[in-house]
């Protein structure tokens, strides 16, 4: 009896240590599942982000950045210029005259300074055309002498009957007010206007004028210096030097602008 109890109790025992034994290889046995979870875990940690996409993003977002940057720089208007042909402010007519856009008393003094000095040029042309290369058609072959026997071809032009008429040009340009010789190269007789054919040289060591600052402004009229600038360097060698010269206009209520005061440089 006693051996059939240590039988049984030493079969119970080798019993339990197999399963122990089989339980414990189960626990050890990896799940298949867990095995492709870790390694899913483990490549999301390891591998590197798509250097493409992100870069490029961040790249062309930098690069609009910048392009705008750039562009909005570039158009800035500048502030310290003016533009030389008025921007629209100011244009010269058929006739040669100015005429301004607005109150010139309400504009910056460069804007005024630009359009003195366009009607300046166009001053100068027609003081030389009418003195000196006659803007009219005239027949040399019909003249009157002055008494230094000088010759006055008559005008042939049509609405040319007084020296009114050559005034009336004249004036298109020039104030009333203005001071001018102009009547010694017209003459008028009889019904007809003649002229002096007598052209005479600039001078030749003339360079350019140009305004430099405006000296008093009131309502319908402005004054400013010009300044002249002479050159005999590839002449005779003369040192450049300038002459400082009024110029003044007076304007009307349709903004056209004429000329008061003016000194011909060449």
């Amino acid at each position: 009896m006693r051996k059939s109890i240590a039988v049984l109790l030493t079969l119970t025992a080798a019993a339990s240590v197999i399963a122990a034994s089989s339980c414990g290889k189960k626990v050890k046995k990896a799940d298949p599942t867990d095995v492709n979870a870790s390694t899913e875990t483990t490549a999301s940690v390891t591998s590197q982000p798509d250097p493409l996409t992100p870069t490029e993003i961040t790249t062309v977002s930098e690069t609009e950045t910048t392009s705008v940057t750039t562009t909005e720089a570039s158009t800035e208007p500048s502030t310290g210029q003016i533009d030389p042909l008025g921007g629209g402010a100011f244009r010269l007519n058929s006739d040669g005259a100015l005429v301004f856009e607005g109150d010139p008393l309400k504009q910056d003094d460069r804007l005024l300074m630009a359009a003195a000095e366009a009607l300046f040029r166009s001053a100068m042309q027609k003081e030389w055309d009418f003195r000196y290369n006659p803007p009219f058609t005239f027949d040399s072959s019909l003249y009157i002498e002055n008494s230094f026997g000088w010759r006055y071809f008559k005008i042939t032009d049509d609405g040319i009957n007084s020296y009114a008429d050559i005034l009336d040009r004249y004036h298109k340009v020039f104030s009333e007010k203005y001071i001018s010789d102009l009547s010694e190269y017209y003459k008028e007789s009889n019904g007809n206007v003649y002229l002096l054919q007598g052209g005479r040289g600039s001078d030749i060591y003339y360079s350019t004028s140009k305004i430099v600052s405006v000296d008093s402004k009131s309502e319908g009229s402005i004054s400013f210096t010009v300044e002249n600038h002479y050159d005999g360097t590839d002449i005779d060698g003369s040192e450049p030097y300038s002459e400082k010269k009024e110029f003044s206009i007076e304007y009307d209520q349709n903004g056209v602008w004429r000329v008061v005061k003016f000194t011909l440089p060449n």
